[in-house]
C-alpha cells in the first residue's frame, strides 16, 4: 500500500498538479494545501474502506467494513463501534 500510495504522490505531483497550482495561484490557496488535498483525496487506506485483504491461493478476501461486520456478528457488538 505503501508503494503504491508513493507512486499516486509522484503522479499527482507531476502531471495532476500543475493544472490545479494555476487553479489554486487563481484562488488564492496554497500549493502545498492543494497537494495534501489531492493526496487524500487519492491515497489508499484501509480506513477508507479503498483496500481490501485477499488470498487467491486460500480464496477468501475482506475489507474493514466485512471484518467489522463478521466481528461484530460473532461477538454480539456494534459493528459501527468497531
Amino acid at each position: 500500500m505503501e508503494q503504491v500510495n508513493s507512486i499516486v504522490a509522484e503522479l499527482i505531483s507531476k502531471d495532476y498538479l500543475v493544472s490545479t497550482m494555476n487553479e489554486a495561484e487563481e484562488n488564492g490557496e496554497d500549493d502545498d494545501d492543494v497537494l495534501e488535498q489531492r493526496e487524500n483525496e487519492l491515497f489508499f487506506s484501509p480506513e477508507k474502506g479503498n483496500v481490501a485483504f485477499s488470498s487467491a491461493l486460500d480464496c477468501w478476501a475482506f475489507n474493514l467494513t466485512i471484518f467489522a461486520r463478521k466481528l461484530a456478528q460473532k461477538f454480539g457488538m456494534n459493528p459501527r463501534a468497531l
